[in-house]
């Protein structure tokens, strides 16, 4: 089936080519301004770059910060919906981890402001990435057990969020870890870097209740995530001890993207 979030109807001219330093370069002429533009794909980190998504501003190009091809598919899907989209929304992603590195530059035709949902659609079209769809039948949705123990594990202090980036661990199991100061050094967690933990540490399809707010923060303690072994029952029971919340069935089925490098 067709990923929604990659699959446009458009009329699109496309010209591609790969040197033997396994550069990869493509050309996109569609229809809207932001599909005329052509992308370089050059095996080299370059330092100089920084991460920047250009959501609200004209350009007539830019450079991505260095990384494999699959992380800069999840930055780009960054750039879409923000992290708490693909921590929380109705989808789970999966990016392959490949040892390679690659600075991606886009050149477009005029100045625009860049639709992202473009540049990953044409990132998986013609620069080697291969997203597949699957489903996950047997899921759950996370929900209040009980909510005097969510509201005492809610951080009371004065935080200083200062960003986040996914975490990995030896197994390439990962999750968003938010960057935090708090006055005590602690680093409280967003619920919904606890959801991408179910996800992605755990490999738990879990859809969130509505009624829970996945911006809250929350006291975690890294030991809670020292184990990527753990079973469903002792993840469960970890979330109704500390943080008052369990996981019920859902009896909805999930979409799994997996982004890897063909």
């Amino acid at each position: 089936m067709k990923n929604k979030l990659l699959h446009f109807a458009v009329c699109i001219m496309v010209s591609m080519t790969a040197c033997s330093s396994k550069t990869i370069t493509y050309s996109v002429d569609g229809e809207r301004p932001q599909e005329k533009y052509s992308v370089k794909l050059e095996p080299r980190n370059n330092p100089f770059v920084q991460l920047h998504f250009y959501r609200g501003e004209a350009v007539k190009g830019f450079k991505h910060r260095s990384s494999s091809r699959p992380m800069i598919a999840e930055e780009f899907l960054i750039a879409i919906m923000y992290t708490n989209g693909i921590a929380c929304g109705d989808t789970m992603y999966n990016f392959i981890p490949k040892d390679e590195v690659y600075t991606y530059s886009v050149d477009f035709k005029e100045e625009v402001i860049p639709d992202y949902h473009v540049l990953l659609r044409d990132l998986v079209r013609y620069g080697g990435l291969s997203c597949d769809t699957t489903y996950a039948q047997e899921t759950y949705r996370l929900v209040v057990s009980d909510s005097t123990t969510l509201n005492n594990t809610i951080c009371q202090q004065t935080i200083q969020p200062i960003g986040n980036s996914p975490r990995y661990d030896e197994k390439g199991n990962w999750k968003y870890v938010d960057h935090t100061e708090t006055l005590d050094g602690s680093q409280p967690q967003m619920l919904a870097s606890l959801v991408s933990a179910l996800r992605y540490y755990w490999h738990i399809p879990v859809f969130v209740d509505s009624h829970l707010n996945n911006r809250i923060y929350l006291d975690v303690d890294p030991s809670d995530f020292a184990d990527p072994d753990l079973s469903f029952d002792a993840v469960n029971a970890l979330l109704q001890t500390k943080f008052g919340l369990t996981m019920v069935p859902a009896d909805t089925p999930m979409p799994i993207f997996t982004f890897s490098v063909k």
